[in-house]
């Protein structure tokens, strides 16, 4: 290799003074520069001239630094000459698309000399470096095609694995690890498929995908890297190769020896398609928004998805014939496809790039464990979403003409309408991503800013977990096995919308003996795969909707039918003289509770009789988030803490956990969910107290008394098992269970005792002549606004920011009206609306909304609202209404 003063650097620059800058920095470091002012002069010196290392601008007429860059890679002569870029463009895009192109490294505008320095010091040593590794790997390609010993035990790990024909079995025996990709993919087998088997057979990390943040550059040369598909990547904060083919000794010799990293590295398995992704200049079609810390697409995985066309079946049965190949395979039999490879065509765009950003996002979705993709359209561009333990994920942005050209992939995939994009629509399909198949729902809707996409992810043929797997205690477990075991009567399963109740339904399902009973389900859509269950899903454009579907499994007389939701009179009704009838009836309900269920029934026309005929239980279910065991940090508890947890558990823990964040967890502190549950058995003194017309909140009061574990004491035994962390049990479940005056919220009935502050305020809310207002708004403008119009007409007001909060505030104060929005995070109105009726706090609640939906109005108003405002609020008719509903 030449000394550093002897080196030989290319600049090349078309600005004069960067020229200078770049030469006088060099010069003084005691390297020979060598100055062009263009690519084409450029590429004229490097005729005549074999440089050390290039220094190239990219924004340059005529022929930029990309372009120059891509001649020199598809030259042999040039291509192993180390390019570093100098640039003004600093993004993270920017120097994704450096490193897809063969640059090593990247230097920011205005220039600091000694770190240009340093940079082209470390380089030179690179150029030796890889001319050593490109030479010694050339010398021992034969190890290749050399089966080792361990390969021959992987063709007898693949053929256990997979189902094979008997020329599949043929050719698996005769695999080389030259051409083990290619031999398995002839067989149907995806390369992400094939990835995954290798490294759960040599027991190494599997990489679904590879951010191109990741990447060292440096260590391995682009052309290198893109023959012999491996790439050197940070991992936790180890060295790994990403290799497709860890068979190859050959390769891992060569890294071993002139990698530069010696045996101080670990190994990956990727497949092939994910580490040629990184040298394609896809980056062209995103961006990253100004305020957004985005990674770009060219870091989602590519998957090979096999696609099931959408249901045409008149009972909305799920079509299972499958159609091999990827999404451009079905394009000649969907119409929809044709008409998009078309548009794509007519709109100069390359589907390719399209189908390969709708596979990678969808892999990418499954590896992080998402539940649902948002594509939201902006005013620029439109941002991609996941739903990662319900909590919302930003993953990256996509320019708008890039998002349409997606969203019409995604919409033709689900067999919907690429053209409307004004209605809202639904779709389904069905693919298989790294040889797990996967359904996917697909639901559109208009936007001020155009046309944005939910799509759900489903795993219809995961296994059913156990009830105690789920989060349920044993005792709770076994109730739910003994109500299962009957042949009639009703299961209820309450909880929230995506609290986890299909699940739920599926385990207790998956412990029928489904063989010897018939079991019919009417589903909308059909989540989960029940062995030798006659599943049924709502299809509306075929005409079958709901009730249809309803009346038509009640008329095969089942012994077992799953409705999936009580959603209308009819089907509340239809289900309670199903399951009075000979049948075992198992269904949803959205409610907080257990008991609240009664309530929400009887809002349905559901007599109180009826339920205590059909009832068997009433299982309620929240999910919390679970607590990361890589990074939570185990604290003593807080007296705040402590007050919250008192009066659900019989002993406080002197510590609890909290969340932290790290790479595991995506900093978040969170991994995975836990469910909290109370099972209410409805045995003939409860059924009494129905007959009797007791509350809702003395039936629960009662079912506490009698030893049932309720869903707050669930949270709190999570809490103490350092499961979750305090605010997040309090904020979804502990909260609406904490009244000051029900005797439900202390533990063994003991009452308890309100603080000297909170008698100070209820005495004082008691002996005020002024009427007392509480204020619930989450927008702290509204807040502002409503409050000033109420105190300059001499109302006492007290605000809150939340439902919980509000829920706080009723327990330190009585209030002569609640003035509450509808629409707030993880609380809103009607769930505080419930949770007061509960606790018999009787004050007059009036709603706050900005929608139009008189569906909801209508709703407030069965619910027993006093009034419903809209936002925003005309001042003098506001406080006339405020002043006629207190002065009832």
């Amino acid at each position: 290799m030449n000394e550093p003063m002897d080196a030989t650097i290319l600049a090349v620059d078309d600005d004069a003074t960067s020229r200078k800058i770049l030469d006088r920095v060099l010069a003084r470091a005691g390297f020979r520069v060598v100055m062009a002012d263009s690519g084409i002069s450029a590429l004229e010196i490097l005729s005549r001239t074999n440089p050390d290392l290039i220094l190239l601008d990219v924004m340059m007429p005529g022929m930029d630094g990309y372009e120059l860059c891509a001649e020199l890679q598809a030259n042999p002569d040039t291509a192993d000459i180390p390019v570093i870029f100098i640039t003004a463009l600093g993004e993270q895009h920017d120097k994704t698309r450096s490193f897809a192109l063969g640059a090593v490294d990247y230097v920011t505008k205005p220039i600091q000399p000694q770190t240009l320095s340093q940079v082209v010091g470390a380089q030179l040593k690179t150029s030796q470096r890889w001319k050593n590794l490109s030479e010694h790997r050339s010398a021992l390609k034969g190890k290749a095609s050399i089966a080792p010993t361990d390969f021959t035990q992987f063709r007898q790990f693949l053929s256990q694995q997979f189902s094979l024909t008997a020329d599949g079995q043929k050719t698996c025996a005769a695999l080389t690890p030259g051409e083990l990709y290619a031999a398995l993919t002839k067989l149907g087998f995806g390369e992400n498929q094939v990835a995954l088997s290798i490294a759960n057979f040599m027991k190494l990390a599997y990489l679904p995908f590879i951010e191109p943040e990741d990447v060292q550059v440096g260590i391995l040369s682009p052309p290198f890297a893109r023959a012999n598909l491996a790439v050197a990547i940070q991992r936790d904060g180890k060295n790994m190769f990403a290799l497709s083919n860890p068979f190859d000794r050959g390769l891992i010799e060569s890294l071993t020896k002139f990698s530069g990293l010696g045996d101080q590295f670990i190994l990956g398995i990727t497949a092939p398609k994910n580490i040629s992704a990184l040298f394609t200049a896809t980056t062209a079609n995103t961006q990253q928004a100004p305020s957004r810390d985005r990674p770009p697409a060219t870091g989602l995985p590519q998957p090979s998805l096999h696609q099931t066309q959408p249901s045409n079946s008149s009972l909305g049965f799920a079509n299972r014939t499958r159609v091999a190949g990827g999404l451009r395979a079905v394009a000649d039999s969907n119409p929809a496809l044709a008409k998009l490879d078309a548009l794509s065509r007519d709109t100069q765009l390359e589907t390719e790039s399209v189908l390969q950003l709708a596979d990678r996002l969808l892999e990418r979705a499954v590896s992080e464990r998402a539940s649902d993709i948002h594509i939201e359209p902006e005013a620029a561009d439109a941002v991609i979403r996941f739903r990662v333990d319900g909590d919302m994920r930003e993953i990256l942005s996509i320019k708008s003409d890039v998002n349409l050209m997606l969203m019409s992939r995604l919409k033709a995939l689900g067999g919907m309408d690429i053209a409307e994009r004004r209605r809202p629509q639904d779709g389904a399909c069905e693919v298989k991503i790294a040889g797990r198949p996967f359904k996917i729902r697909l639901a559109t809707t208009s936007t001020p800013d155009g046309e944005s996409l939910i799509m759900r992810v489903l795993e219809p043929g995961t296994r059913a977990k156990s009830l105690t797997e789920l989060g349920m205690t044993e005792e709770q477990s076994r109730a739910m096995t003994v109500a299962a075991s009957s042949t009639q009567g009703l299961i209820l399963i309450v909880g929230p919308t995506g609290s986890g109740k299909t699940t739920t339904i599926f385990s207790v399902l998956s412990q029928v003996d489904t063989r010897t009973r018939s079991l019919v389900s009417v589903e909308d859509p059909v989540e989960y795969r029940i062995p030798f269950a006659n599943q049924q899903q709502v299809n509306e454009k075929a005409g079958i909707n709901f009730e249809s579907l309803l009346k038509s499994a009640m008329r095969q007389d089942p012994d077992i039918l799953f409705l999936g939701e009580i959603r209308d009179t009819f089907s509340g009704k239809a289900s309670m003289d199903f399951a009075s009838t000979g049948h075992l009836t198992i269904s949803t309900l959205h409610t907080s509770n257990a008991t609240s269920a009664i309530f929400r029934l009887e809002r349905l026309g559901v007599t109180r009789t009826m339920m205590s005929d059909a009832i068997l239980c009433i299982v309620a279910q929240r999910l919390l988030r679970k607590l990361c065991s890589h990074c939570k940090e185990v604290v003593p508890i807080t007296d705040r803490e402590a007050e919250r947890l008192a009066p659900f558990i019989s002993q406080v823990p002197p510590e609890v956990a909290q969340p932290v964040g790290c790479a595991k967890c995506n900093q978040s502190g969170y991994l995975g969910r836990e469910g909290i549950y109370e099972v209410i058995k409805f045995d003939a003194e409860i059924a009494d107290m129905l007959h009797t017309n007791k509350s809702v909140s003395a039936i629960r009061e009662f079912a506490y008394r009698r030893g049932d574990f309720l869903i707050s004491h669930h949270a709190a035994e999570k809490v103490a098992q350092m499961l979750v962390s305090v605010d997040d049990a309090y904020q979804k479940a502990l909260a609406e269970e904490a009244p000051p005056e029900v005797s439900v919220a202390s533990p063994k009935g003991v009452p308890r005792t309100a603080s000297p502050a909170q008698e100070k305020a209820k005495a004082a809310s008691t002996t005020a002549s002024v009427p007392s207002i509480l204020l619930v708004e989450d927008d702290k403008d509204n807040r502002a606004l409503i409050q000033r119009y109420l105190v300059n007409q001499g109302y006492d007001v007290t605000v809150a920011d939340d439902g919980v909060d509000a829920l706080m505030q009723l327990g330190r104060a009585k209030f002569d009206l609640i003035l509450t929005d509808v629409n707030m995070p993880t609380f809103d109105g009607f769930k505080l609306l419930e949770a007061a009726r509960q606790k018999k706090i009787d004050t007059p609640m009036v709603f706050l909304t900005a929608e139009t939906d008189e569906a909801a109005e209508i709703k407030g108003l069965e619910l027993g609202v006093a009034d419903y405002l809209k936002k925003p609020v005309r001042k003098e008719l506001f406080l006339l209404r405020i002043k006629k509903i207190l002065g009832r």
